[in-house]
């Protein structure tokens, strides 16, 4: 599994950067609009980052039979910020870290076996730029989730389809977005 390592991911050469491994993603105006929103993602975490890059190759499922699609494009980019979007809800409504909310047991296909890890493993080799690319535009604020309020959802379609949880009926539904079914309070 990729690392967040500057081992494995050296620095850029781009000296209008502001001093991340991931600052070589796109353009750097240098105003402190952009530092200040860059900052946040680079306030992340190795961990944190590992394992929201590990839980968003769970979650998304890029095979085609199963009406997914690459990573990079606009609907994974969205389903990438309504996700990311459920882990900060519950990250604080519940007070715990980013990382120690995807592990929770049963919340995050990733975290539920070996056989979910394997998957989100293999997912992230593959597609490890264009996910960390959406991580860092969603935290630099460029990506937008569908809505502020998602803090829970589920797979309504594709290889995990299922009927819908007993909770959906205490919570609104906000967004579809690919197979996944978006609610909050």
């Amino acid at each position: 599994i990729p690392r967040f390592d500057p081992q494995y991911n050296p620095p850029p050469q781009d000296t209008r950067a502001v001093g991340s491994i991931f600052n070589s993603l796109g353009p750097s105006t240098n105003s402190i609009s952009d530092r200040v929103r860059t900052d946040k993602f680079n306030r992340l975490s190795k961990a944190e980052k590992e394992a929201l890059a590990l839980t968003l190759a769970g979650e998304i499922d890029p095979r085609p039979q199963y009406g997914g699609a690459p990573y990079g494009t606009q609907k994974n980019r969205q389903e990438i910020a309504d996700i990311l979007q459920t882990i900060e809800n519950r990250a604080k409504d519940r007070g715990l870290s980013r990382e120690k909310t995807v592990k929770q047991r049963s919340q995050y296909s990733a975290w539920n076996d070996a056989k979910g890890k394997r998957v989100a493993g293999s997912n992230l080799n593959e597609n490890f730029s264009d996910i960390t690319r959406g991580m860092h535009d969603f935290y630099s604020g460029s990506l937008t989730p569908s809505n502020e309020r998602l803090n829970h959802y589920y797979a309504s379609g594709g290889a995990s389809r299922i009927n819908a949880p007993p909770w959906t009926s205490n919570l609104d539904p906000l967004a579809q977005t690919n197979q996944h079914r978006f609610f909050g309070p």
